[in-house]
């Protein structure tokens, strides 16, 4: 079975989750475009292997939404500083943005590969279909994985890791900070947890 692990951290409840690899190909959806003709199957193809050469480079939050499409399971892992109410307002909140936002950019980038697809005759690669053609593949798929997360009967996890970590941070620094993290994303096996919590600012 497909779990994904979800971490809320902050004050706001900001959630972050890392990929195993094991994880992504389980995600990984296995169907092909059997109907029509070899034209548009060999398009499908195409797009498909886009998509999953570019996928690592989307950002995190449309990863997230995505991998719970094919989640079979969810685990939400939260301060027990926090309440099991406010985490799920939090990251129902998290979702409903998600989806709104993910529907917009959908339409928008199927639209931009109609307009590429007119270009399809020319020769050479046409990055004017292929690359909204990928886009608009991967936030629809991150739509319905939004849209599924604002129902999905997630598991949650308080934990006194995460609430002794935001605890001693108003006595870390500098150093201090980069010190704590470190631990942190060592003991919950998250190493790209230092850079997230940097670029999002979220204890800033």
């Amino acid at each position: 079975m497909n779990i994904l692990r979800l971490y809320l951290f902050g004050k706001n409840l900001i959630p972050y989750f890392e990929e195993r690899e094991e994880e992504k190909a389980a995600g990984e959806e296995s169907g092909t475009a059997e109907e029509g003709s070899s034209w548009l199957r060999k398009v499908h193809r195409q797009v498909l292997h886009l998509y999953r050469m570019l996928e690592s480079k989307f950002p995190l939050n449309e990863r997230l939404c995505t991998r719970l499409l094919s989640a079979g399971r969810a685990h939400a892992v939260y301060s027990s500083a926090a309440t099991p109410e406010e985490a799920r307002i939090a990251l129902h909140r998290f979702f409903h943005r998600q989806a709104r936002r993910h529907r917009f950019w959908f339409g928008t980038d199927f639209f931009l590969a109609c307009l590429g697809a007119l270009l399809m005759p020319l020769p050479g690669p046409n990055i004017f279909f292929f690359y909204p053609a990928v886009r608009a593949y991967s936030n629809y798929r991150a739509w319905r994985g939004a849209a599924r997360g604002l129902h999905f009967a997630f598991q949650w996890e308080p934990s006194e890791e995460i609430r002794n970590f935001e605890s001693r941070l108003p006595r870390a620094a500098g150093r201090d900070f980069n010190a704590q993290v470190g631990l942190l994303s060592e003991r919950l096996l998250l190493p790209g947890l230092t850079t997230f919590l940097a670029k999002k600012k979220v204890y800033r």
